[in-house]
C-alpha cells in the first residue's frame, strides 16, 4: 500500500495504516496500541456524544498504563464517527467501540448527561439567587401522606420582616414592585372602581403602605349596606 507522508514523499506500507485525524477536527486519540489494548468490556465505563451533530464520541475507560491517574480517575479519548482507515475501511477505534457498546446506549448516556447538567445548572442558579436574596422559596418539602406541599416557616418570617422592618427603598425596590403587582392581581382590586385607592396603591412607597391600602379597601367592602 502506498502512503503519502507529510513531507510529500510516497512510501510503501506493508501493514494497514490508521489515519491520524486532521488537526482541525475535535477527535483526539491516545496512543493507538495502548488504547486498543485496554479498551475492553471490562475497562469500558461509558461513551457519549460531544457535539450536537452527534458525530464525535467521547469514550471513558480505565487505563492501567496511566499511572498519573489516581482515585479511580478515567482515561478518555474522542473518536470521530466519520474517520476511516487509509483504504476507506472502518476505523479500529470505532470498530472496538461498537463491539463494546451500541449507538442506542451512547444516545441514552448522552441524554442523561445533558439532563444532569441542566439539573446542576438550575440548582446552582436557584441557590445563588437565594443567597443573594433575589428569590424566596416557600416550599420546604412535599408531604406524601397529605398529598400537599408544606410551607417553610422562614417564608413568614421574611414576609413580616419585609413589611415591618425599616424599608430601604433603594435596595428593596424590586420587592416593592413585585408586591404592587401581586396586589393588583387580587380580586379585591380587580373588582374595585375606586380610582383614588388604586392610585394610592400605585404610589405606595413601602410594602406596609401597600398593606394599609389593601386593609382599608377590604374594610370598605365589608361595611353592611
Amino acid at each position: 500500500m502506498k502512503v503519502t507522508m507529510n513531507d510529500g514523499s510516497v512510501n510503501e506500507a506493508s501493514e494497514q495504516v490508521i489515519l491520524t485525524p486532521p488537526t482541525d477536527t475535535v477527535a483526539k486519540y491516545a496512543n493507538e496500541d495502548s488504547t486498543i489494548k485496554h479498551l475492553t468490556k471490562e475497562n469500558f465505563d461509558r461513551a457519549e456524544f460531544t457535539n450536537d451533530d452527534r458525530t464525535h464520541i467521547r469514550v471513558w475507560y480505565h487505563n492501567p498504563d496511566r499511572t498519573d491517574l489516581t482515585n479511580g480517575e478515567l482515561d478518555h479519548f474522542i473518536a470521530n464517527m466519520e474517520d476511516t482507515t487509509s483504504d476507506g475501511g472502518e476505523h479500529p477505534y470505532l470498530k472496538r467501540i461498537f463491539e463494546i457498546t451500541t449507538l442506542d446506549d451512547i444516545h441514552e448516556t448522552t441524554y442523561k448527561k445533558v439532563k444532569n447538567h441542566e439539573k446542576i445548572f438550575k440548582e446552582f442558579a436557584i441557590r445563588t439567587a437565594k443567597e443573594q436574596g433575589l428569590v424566596i422559596d416557600p416550599i420546604a418539602y412535599y408531604d406524601n401522606d397529605s398529598g400537599s406541599s408544606k410551607i417553610d416557616t422562614k417564608f413568614f418570617g421574611q414576609t413580616l420582616a419585609l413589611l415591618f422592618n425599616e424599608f430601604d427603598s433603594e435596595k428593596s425596590k424590586e420587592d416593592l414592585f413585585i408586591i404592587k403587582l401581586a396586589a393588583f392581581e387580587l380580586d379585591l382590586i380587580k373588582n374595585s372602581n375606586d380610582r383614588e385607592q388604586k392610585a394610592r396603591l400605585r404610589k405606595a412607597k413601602s410594602p406596609i403602605e401597600v398593606l394599609e391600602v389593601l386593609m382599608e379597601m377590604k374594610s370598605l367592602t365589608e361595611i353592611p349596606v
